[in-house]
């Protein structure tokens, strides 16, 4: 399970409402059993081991009167065992984060992006200048401080923790009155020392607007974009999403025909290559990837895909804040659980539905056949991970980038839960299934495919401090 912020001060500066003994408890034993019932990947003992290491944990709120900032650090410290992957999260919720950012001027002012264990600035117009190497921040180290607030600094987290590196490290260290920075600026050797006042939440907002990366912002808001580069002969394909805002009769064939769209155009132009961009796609629809890997397919591929799901009666219905990120009322849950249950059948472990049963899918009459070059980073998971280990698994081209964000083994996904505590207001994000699929794309190592071509972050600093997006740039000079 993932935490939208990550570690907090035993120091911590906020006045907030303490909460009782018992509203602790009422919290804690609703989280442990929404946890314990939902997570689809656990199996019976390890579920009764989850249930046993949460009581033996709960005396540990005894006449403790805690906040509920301090009731989450309680929470993300403990070593539960959950089997969620990057859909399941324990988040602060819109009232608390509201109750501490009511504060003026408390907020980290430099937009940063991570480049190994370096912070570099993200903007144009501050005291510190565009590229700048922050190597300390009031006398701490920034390895120490990433170290402290994560707990791995795999891609997905290093890329998840860049837009709200400032929260989290106000989380952690508290509310100082200024930041000291210890910094280089490009292109020289000299640590410089800079003062900086912190900022209220709507400079901040204004603030990050005006951040240089991601270079080309608009364009991430599409669903697609292409372009055609002559000099290489090469088309490009940037692919934000396998959602769309289309309806649920008409959400496959929106897909397909967009595709069919752009495939019609590149068929007429024949070009050597094609790079398809992925880097910013966080998922969507488990049954589109299979689609789209069938427009570049250059031979039948089989797809074996099934959803799992424990059990449809879900406890503490009356906490069920919203569902899929759509806020709900008591009264329509059990009405979108029945429509999403109906392709599902029953079974001794629960509910199941097979999504493609080894289908064999031949290529689009309008596939691709040419070379292929997928990038992927940190940001490439959930439905995304699926389709970078399906071209994987089929060996369709070269892969470039960073470490993808979500494993490409087993999804938990399918419906995705939340749920707001009634005292803290935390809220607890849970899928209720679990997506398997074949060994020929669970059998690709690690959990997490690597690229083949894994940019080095020199490399990524070199074309940064250009304003040059270095994924693209590095494809296209594989090309001959």
């Amino acid at each position: 399970m993932r935490y939208l912020f990550l570690l907090l001060s035993t120091c911590f500066c906020f006045s907030q409402t303490e909460l009782t003994d018992s509203q602790l408890k009422e919290d804690y034993d609703i989280l442990k059993t929404v946890i314990s019932e939902l997570s689809p990947a656990l199996t019976i003992d390890e579920k009764k081991n989850l249930i046993d290491y949460f009581e033996s944990h709960k005396h540990e709120l005894d006449g403790k009167s805690l906040s509920s900032i301090e009731f989450f650090r309680f929470l993300i410290e403990l070593k539960a065992n959950t089997k969620t992957d990057e859909h399941g999260a324990l988040t602060l919720s819109a009232d608390v984060m509201k109750e501490i950012l009511t504060h003026n001027s408390i907020l980290f002012p430099i937009p940063i992006v991570i480049m190994d264990d370096k912070l570099i600035v993200n903007h144009e117009s501050l005291p510190l200048p565009y590229g700048s190497i922050i190597h300390e921040i009031n006398d701490r180290k920034v390895g120490d401080i990433l170290d402290d607030m994560l707990k791995s600094k795999d891609a997905f987290s290093l890329r998840s923790l860049e837009p709200s590196f400032d929260v989290l490290f106000l989380i952690k260290f508290g509310r100082p009155d200024k930041f000291k920075v210890l910094y280089t600026a490009p292109n020289s050797t000299e640590a410089l020392t800079v003062w900086v006042d912190p900022i209220d939440i709507k400079s901040r907002e204004a603030l990050y607007k005006d951040a240089v990366y991601p270079f080309d912002k608009e364009s991430l808001s599409n669903l697609l974009n292409i372009k055609y580069f002559e000099d290489k002969d090469t088309y490009y394909i940037q692919l934000n999403s396998f959602n769309s805002k289309a309806d649920d009769d008409k959400f496959y064939k929106s897909f397909e025909d967009e595709f069919d769209d752009i495939f019609k155009e590149i068929k007429k132009k024949e070009p050597k290559n094609l790079i398809i961009d992925l880097r910013y796609n966080y998922g969507g629809r488990m049954i589109i990837p299979s689609l789209f890997y069938s427009y570049i397919a250059t031979k039948p591929f089989t797809e074996f895909m099934e959803i799992k799901v424990p059990d449809f009666n879900l406890p503490y219905k009356e906490y069920i804040h919203s569902i899929e990120g759509k806020t709900v009322d008591e009264a329509e849950i059990d009405a979108i659980l029945d429509n999403f249950k109906k392709p599902f059948n029953e079974g001794p472990e629960g509910f199941e539905h097979i999504v493609f049963n080894d289908v064999s899918i031949k290529p689009n009459k309008r596939a691709y056949e040419g070379k292929v070059y997928l990038l992927v980073g940190g940001r490439t998971f959930s439905a995304a991970s699926h389709y970078v280990a399906l071209f994987a698994s089929e060996n369709r081209g070269t892969i470039i980038g960073e470490q993808i964000g979500g494993s490409h083994k087993t999804i938990t996904a399918g419906m995705q839960i939340q749920y707001e505590l009634p005292n803290s207001k935390l809220i607890i994000g849970m899928p209720i299934g679990v997506f398997g699929f074949s060994e020929s794309v669970t059998n690709i190592p690690g959990k997490k495919i690597e690229p083949d071509i894994r940019i080095p972050e020199e490399t990524k600093y070199h074309y940064f401090l250009k304003k040059e997006d270095w994924g693209l740039i590095e494809a296209l000079k594989l090309i001959d």
